[in-house]
């Protein structure tokens, strides 16, 4: 579980607002979305303990809301 941390990258962007950038471990493409429930920002960063199901309904809420990139940077275009 402690790889999956690696998994993220969280940059505070205002007032209840975090900017969360998944990575998948084999390809390398990435998404990025604003996320403003901070249950799952407590859940996940903040926690001392984070559970496997606490980043996996992070990382739903990054892919379902956020854009999805290549590993170069490009967006992918759905």
């Amino acid at each position: 579980m402690n790889n999956i941390r690696f998994a993220f990258d969280f940059r505070f962007a205002g007032y209840g607002r975090y900017i969360v950038t998944y990575t998948t471990p084999a390809r390398g493409d990435y998404w990025r979305a604003h996320i403003t429930d901070m249950t799952l920002i407590d859940d996940t960063k903040n926690a001392e303990a984070p559970t496997l199901a606490a980043f996996c309904r992070l990382r739903d809420a990054v892919k379902r809301n956020g854009t999805h990139y290549r590993r170069n940077g490009k967006p992918i275009e759905d």
